[in-house]
């Protein structure tokens, strides 16, 4: 296997500078926005009447974006650690072996950091479409938001699918089960 430490270092270092750009957006656009900024936006993505203080919005951004990275990446790492019958994963009667839960550990480790970075671009986007709508820049956030939707549900997809070919049982270990 790969060396995933190297990996997972590197992403978390990737995650670190996303977040600060994150703080960043944050504190170059807050003066330049209006008092109340929108808050609500329809299925359409049309900015609907609710509005709210510009401080609201960006400490609730802020910790959404900061809870998430805490929690999908520590959270994870001491489930996977500390509690393997919390994580579900296929076959992980085999994969949490004390010969392969190293590799497990470091691989699912791995998915949720990236998980992480696209929940907080995800994020990112969000708050810029908002700052775009409350600064006049855009009438409507429509076509970001709804691309980076679809963006994030395909990437979902992938890390599905990678999931669920990492932590197929091998050949040898069916036929024996069989």
């Amino acid at each position: 296997m790969k060396d995933t430490s190297t990996n997972n270092q590197t992403l978390l270092f990737v995650l670190v500078v996303i977040l600060i750009a994150a703080v960043a957006q944050s504190v170059y656009y807050y003066p330049k926005l209006p008092p109340q900024i929108p808050s609500h936006f329809s299925a359409n993505v049309d900015v609907d009447d609710d509005q709210i203080a510009k401080s609201t919005l960006f400490i609730i951004m802020l910790s959404t974006i900061f809870g998430t990275a805490v929690f999908l990446t520590l959270g994870t790492l001491l489930a996977l650690q500390k509690a393997p019958q919390l994580v579900n994963l296929p076959n992980k009667e085999y994969w949490f072996t004390p010969e392969h839960k190293q590799d497990t550990i470091a691989f699912v480790f791995n998915i949720m950091v990236k998980l992480t970075i696209a929940n907080t671009l995800i994020m990112i986007v969000i708050l810029q479409s908002i700052i775009w709508v409350s600064t006049g820049f855009l009438e409507s956030p429509t076509i970001f938001i709804w691309t980076a939707t679809g963006i994030l549900c395909v990437y979902f997809l992938v890390i599905v699918i990678q999931l669920n070919r990492r932590f197929k049982l091998p050949e040898a270990e069916q036929e024996a089960r069989i």
